[in-house]
């Protein structure tokens, strides 16, 4: 793939993530199923119903109908200083298997640029470490980093350069193959980095943050729409993908 092949192509008409079929296992949009209430909840467009939600009112993320970061469209906002996050235990054991296939899109902005850790998802009943796949920015570097650790203590961890910013964009990752590779905004960020690790010992999913919730771990931020699948995407499909969610919301 060429670094101006991906996400450049006009999706075809009606394209959304249920177009990509066989997988599809979380599709959060902000423009449709957000219910904040006594239990906050983001409602799974997959059909699986595979919600995420937040039933204890101080951890609670706030919905924007109308962002003017986002031109007018809805968001979900989290702040990491009340450790806000959301369960989506649904998918909890998606990676409970060796050298799972997963891909992983979201759509984000940052709040403010921090020599922080802020998660988009993670995998694993605890903070980063054994038995959790993690996706989000890496802790000094402020580069997107995916790191996988299995029981044994495997590691595998893949950073690379991206625009970090306040901006709008869209981040994909697949992994699947024992190869994982990432883009952002259709731009590769790496691709093919080689990975083994051992089946994980994990039925918990958290999104913007770890289960043990921390303000140094949280996104500080938006997510306008998040599309996991048990599967990785073939090089046709993720620039689909990519073109359909950057010209949605604008990233």
């Amino acid at each position: 793939m060429s670094r101006r092949g991906v996400g450049r192509r006009r999706t075809a008409h009606g394209f959304s993530p249920r177009s990509l079929g066989n997988g599809l296992r979380l599709w959060l949009d902000a423009s449709v199923g957000v219910l904040p209430g006594n239990t906050f909840t983001w409602s799974d467009q997959s059909g699986y119903g595979n919600d995420a939600t937040q039933s204890t009112a101080g951890l609670q993320p706030t919905f924007n109908a109308a962002s003017s970061n986002w031109n007018g469209r809805p968001c979900v906002t989290l702040d990491p200083a009340n450790s806000q996050y959301l369960k989506c235990d649904g998918i909890g054991a998606l990676v409970a298997s060796a050298d799972a296939a997963v891909t992983i899109c979201c759509v984000f902005r940052f709040a403010a640029m921090e020599t922080l850790t802020r998660t988009f998802v993670n995998w694993g009943a605890g903070s980063i470490g054994l038995n959790s796949w993690y996706f989000g920015t890496d802790t000094l570097s402020q580069v997107m980093e995916a790191r996988i650790e299995d029981g044994a203590a495997n590691t595998v961890t893949v950073l690379d350069d991206a625009p970090l910013d306040t901006n709008r964009h869209t981040s994909v990752t697949v992994a699947g193959g024992g190869l994982i590779s990432s883009f952002q905004d259709g731009v590769p960020l790496f691709l093919g980095q080689a990975f083994s690790v051992n089946a994980l010992a994990t039925t918990t999913c958290t999104l913007g943050n770890i289960r043990e919730v921390a303000a140094t771990r949280g996104m500080r931020g938006d997510f306008a729409e998040i599309c996991i699948l048990n599967r990785a995407l073939s090089s046709s499909e993720i620039n689909a993908l990519i073109a359909y969610e950057r010209s949605k919301w604008g990233t």
